[in-house]
């Protein structure tokens, strides 16, 4: 059959890069029914490198939201309301906001010549840092209902990016000079003192339990700053890869070249000598998590560690016609059959728990196999002519991608 055959192929041709989560964009308050999984800990929205995942009292388990959606870029930065129904993504050229937690998209182009950096939530919106390269300036662009405007522009100052801690916007960059500072308005003000760095060429802020943090780069090494009474310390590193920091109980925590350091004051830090297969090491709302390539766990105090309890993983994501969303087209579905594919998800179902593995389905003429008894979204799926219309146009993309390569 069509389909099968196009599983196939996707299965044996597929050479793309392998799935990996990125970050958690927003909680659920809901119970997923696992055990296993703590109560209102199961993310709402994760950012992985070929797209989303959003889960939510009616979808089952997670909703694969396809790059299709904001017109591509699988890896593009996006950001979540508290409740995960409002999503902003961004790359250079393109904003693109949801109300409907990833179903449809209303997308705005914006300059091409502005390079996304950062995408954080703002009260009941979001801001988008953009830098650029061509002399004009750079600042923060406003998304709020849909609506896209400039906040900021500084002639004078190239963010790395932003973060919101309460009321606060602070905003950090290495250009044309290593610079920290809260915006009010359009203004930068409560500008923060550094330490000198030669040749830095990153600065970037975090928040973490209210705490702002700069992550200073230069080349190839990364450092850990904390602010305090608007002064930066220099706190942990140098380390080629450095992850974090996230507050698990009264200590904190960081991950420098695949090791945890711990400090318990955010300034004496101390390496446990214990390799940590973590990928992303952050805090949202007060909940410290780490990712592993496929996997979240949330952190909680420990016997000299952390302990980590799973709560997402990436075998729980299904095809995008397994959504609430009313209708899936075949853009979307090419998408599942190139990531989905290259995965080796086609013909499977996600599992409910995040221990669950993927299941096979009973009918492989649809993608990913008819929806769930939960599923409440529309059953008409475009035809078998139309898949293997799709095939044909999969075939000729990877052939783009291949060559360009």
């Amino acid at each position: 059959m069509i389909l099968a055959w196009l599983a196939l192929m996707v299965v044996a041709h597929g050479h793309g890069a392998a799935p990996a989560v990125l970050d958690v964009l927003a909680w659920s308050d809901a119970d997923d029914g696992c055990e296993a999984t703590p109560d209102g800990l199961v993310p709402a929205v994760v950012r992985t490198n070929i797209g989303l995942a959003a889960w939510g009292a009616d979808v089952e388990p997670f909703a694969y939201v396809c790059p299709s959606r904001w017109t591509g870029t699988e890896g593009a930065l996006a950001a979540a309301s508290a409740n995960g129904r409002q999503l902003v993504v961004a790359r250079d050229g393109v904003i693109a906001w949801s109300a409907d937690a990833g179903c449809t998209f209303q997308v705005t182009a914006s300059d091409p010549g502005d390079s996304v950096v950062a995408v954080a939530r703002a009260g009941d919106g979001f801001l988008v840092a953009v830098r650029r390269f061509d002399g004009q300036p750079g600042g923060l662009i406003g998304v709020r209902d849909g609506v896209v405007r400039d906040v900021a522009r500084w002639s004078d100052a190239s963010p790395d990016g932003v973060v919101v801690n309460g009321a606060d916007v602070w905003v950090a960059g290495a250009t044309p000079s290593p610079w920290a500072a809260r915006v009010d308005g359009d203004q930068r003000v409560d500008a923060v003192s550094l330490p000198a760095l030669e040749e830095l060429d990153r600065l970037t802020p975090r928040v973490v339990d209210s705490t702002l943090w700069l992550t200073a780069g230069a080349g190839a090494s990364r450092w850990l700053w904390r602010v305090q009474d608007g002064v930066a310390s220099p706190a942990v590193g140098p380390a080629d890869v450095l992850l974090g920091p996230a507050k698990v109980g009264d200590a904190w925590w960081a991950s420098l070249d695949g090791e945890a350091w711990s400090s318990p004051d955010g300034l004496t830090w101390t390496d446990s000598a214990r390799a940590v297969g973590w990928t992303c090491l952050g805090s949202l709302e007060g909940r410290p998590f780490a990712c592993t390539f496929t996997s979240v766990d949330v952190l909680s105090p420990g016997d000299g560690q952390p302990t980590q309890t799973r709560v997402f993983s990436l075998t729980q994501i299904d095809a995008p016609d397994l959504s609430r969303c009313a209708a899936t087209d075949g853009a979307c579905e090419l998408d599942w059959y190139h990531f989905g594919g290259e995965s080796g998800w086609i013909g499977t179902h996600g599992g409910t728990c995040p221990i669950d593995a993927r299941q096979p389905v009973d009918d492989t003429d649809e993608p990913g196999g008819g929806p769930g008894p939960a599923c409440a979204c529309d059953s008409a799926r475009p035809s078998g002519r139309l898949f293997g219309l799709l095939g044909l146009a999969w075939a000729a993309r990877r052939r783009r991608r291949s060559s360009a390569r």
